[in-house]
């Protein structure tokens, strides 16, 4: 109140030496009146609420309300400027008014900017004790250097880089030494204080980012990494970089899949396109992806509706470009609901992803995995054949390569039933066949995480149990690009490299959280599930892995050649229905080569 009391004085001596000197013969005010004037107006400002605002939060609505209150002081003042016969010109008091607010709003506003200041001051402050470790001396790790130097990237102080090109070694990058290659990381860290290591070279990502991470989270240093190369060559560098932190990605992912964009669009611009299971985990990123290819439509089918509900509201977010979203609540194993959907639509693209998938589960319920992944199978694919679609994509597993339960032998025989359908077939059908899907419902890592956010332990089938895994974007991707290359029923194999232990995920995830296994969190293992392996595989012995125009796509020759009689099949399968357990899964048995049944009990452990 005092600092407007002064500001309000002062606009008036401002207004009031502006009039010496002009012709006209319009008064300056008295020094009484200024003063009287002055007190109303703070009465003024007392009424209208500018005393009791926060204005460290000041934002549009406190503008106005700053606007608005001065406009009525100002007019007051004129008033009182006309009764007592003691005024400026009119035009004057527009300027009082500008006046005014100016300051009242000069006022407030450099509150709000000296609190922000203080509190950059303060993090600029902590953050300059923190000594930051470089990996890369190229292009991004210079300028990534020069932002923490000049501030504009409030990390750290950087004191080191690292770099495995012989020829940087000891040179400078802004006056920051190239200590050595990326093998001394641990050693410079010791030397130097390291708080934190920042991944500045995108080549670095998938080679090494594991070791840079366990020597890094052995002395207990965070990590954080750049963005792809493909995103830093698009950056505007002269803003600050954006980094993020190590997610399990980089950890188990690996280069990003490349996929023909052109032969993409060619079959699903301006097209139908249809998912089944579209609430699903692979289901949600096949639509999403396939929404950047301009399809006219993409029909989202699912039995549980708040699932592909959510999907629906997420794609309308984003996208907004005429694609039209539909929703149909449904189950494939329904003819009736099929026959309706595909008279509706009349699809030219069908993305097959509806399955149950719980291995546990679908022993303790072989009919429903018979149904579902079987039956629902036959249905989608003799549907789109039927309405004239282009190209049919069915989503498989690596668990119906020599299968050791229900939920794998189920998908093997689907395979077939696919390239039984696909033989003299005008529709394009294809199956895609890949390993675990990093954070997919149901899948090890979100029960490791929830098992780790409830304090432990985290429970392990068996410790040397390995895996393959992919990114859900490398699914996505593998799943639309092998749609362009169907043809006949073919089966498609991402490159899955390295498979993964079990336990290092698990080690992994708990030092991603901050703690330590064993000592925070334990691991203990509860021994093999009803139908799991301690392996998995990508292809058959009868099978044999040739190159496709994707390096990262392998296709399989001399998957079983001749045609399944569907009529017998089916026939067998729906007797097998109508009785136990044990006897759907001993004609599973005759019919699938290799499944052995695996008598464990299931005790409901995950």
């Amino acid at each position: 109140m005092t600092c407007d009391f002064i500001f309000v004085l002062l606009a008036f001596w401002f207004v009031n030496f502006s009039l010496r000197g002009l012709p006209g013969g319009v008064k300056a005010l008295t020094l009484p009146l200024i003063f009287l004037l002055t007190v109303i107006n703070i009465i003024i400002y007392w009424i209208g609420g500018l005393y009791n605002t926060l204005w460290a939060f000041t934002g549009t609505r406190e503008v106005l309300q700053i606007g608005f209150v001065t406009l009525i002081a100002s007019g007051v003042d004129l008033a009182i400027g006309l009764i007592i016969q003691n005024r400026l010109r009119y035009v004057q008091y527009i300027f009082v008014w500008i006046t005014l607010f100016m300051f009242a709003l000069a006022l407030r506003m450099s509150y709000r900017l000296l609190r922000y200041l203080r509190d950059w001051l303060s993090a600029r402050s902590r953050r300059a004790h923190r000594r930051v470790l470089v990996v890369g001396a190229d292009e991004y790790g210079s300028i990534l250097v020069s932002q923490m130097q000049d501030g504009r990237l409030a990390l750290g102080t950087p004191v080191v880089i690292l770099d495995d090109n012989r020829l940087k070694w000891n040179k400078r990058v802004h006056g920051v030494k190239v200590y050595g290659g990326i093998d001394k990381l641990g050693k410079v860290v010791r030397i130097y204080s390291i708080d934190e290591v920042v991944v500045a070279s995108p080549n670095i990502l998938h080679d090494q980012i594991k070791q840079i991470y366990d020597t890094a989270a052995s002395f207990g240093c965070e990590v954080r990494v750049s963005q792809g190369l493909e995103d830093s060559l698009k950056m505007d560098f002269t803003g600050p970089l954006t980094l993020r932190e190590l997610d399990l990605n980089d950890l188990v992912g690996r280069k990003e899949v490349q996929i023909d964009i052109d032969e993409i669009r060619g079959y699903i611009e301006h097209r139908t396109v249809l998912i089944t299971g579209a609430g699903g985990s692979i289901g949600t990123e096949v639509a999403r992806q396939v929404a950047l290819y301009d399809p006219a439509r993409i029909i989202l089918f699912d039995w549980y509706e708040n699932l592909v509900f959510e999907l629906l509201n997420d794609l309308k977010l984003k996208f907004h470009k005429g694609i039209e979203f539909c929703v149909e609540i449904g189950s494939v194993q329904d003819k009736a609901c099929l026959t309706r959907l595909f008279e509706k639509y009349m699809p030219s693209v069908v993305f097959h992803a509806a399955a149950h998938k719980h291995v546990p589960l679908m022993e303790n319920n072989p009919s429903e995995a018979v149904k579902n992944n079987v039956f629902g199978t036959y249905n989608i694919a003799s549907m789109s054949e039927q309405y004239g679609v282009e190209r049919f994509v069915f989503i498989s597993t690596d668990k119906s390569v020599n299968p050791t339960n229900v939920m794998g032998a189920t998908k093997y025989l689907a395979e077939r039933v696919v390239q039984t359908l696909a033989k003299g077939a005008q529709t394009r059908f294809a199956c895609v066949r890949f390993g675990n899907v990093l954070g997919s419902a149901g899948s090890v890592i979100p029960i490791f995480r929830k098992q780790i956010k409830n304090g432990g332990p985290l429970t392990i089938t068996n410790k040397q149990m390995v895996r393959y895994f992919m990114t859900i974007n490398e699914a996505g991707a593998l799943v639309i690009e092998a749609g362009s290359m169907a043809q006949a029923g073919e089966v498609y194999i991402l490159r899955m490299g390295e498979p993964v232990r079990i336990l290092d995920l698990a080690f992994q995830l708990i030092r991603m959280s901050g703690l330590e296994p064993y000592k925070d969190i334990d691991i203990i293992e509860t021994g093999p599930r009803q139908g799991e392996k301690m392996y998995e595989e990508l292809q058959r012995s009868e099978e044999t892995m040739t190159n496709t125009r994707n390096p990262d796509i392998m296709m399989c020759e001399n998957v079983a050649e001749n045609k399944l009689d569907l009529a017998a099949l089916f026939t067998q399968l729906d007797d097998a229905l109508h009785r136990s357990n044990d006897e759907i899964k001993q004609t599973l048995q005759a019919l699938v080569p290799g499944y052995q049944i695996d008598d464990r009990s299931w005790s409901g452990d995950v």
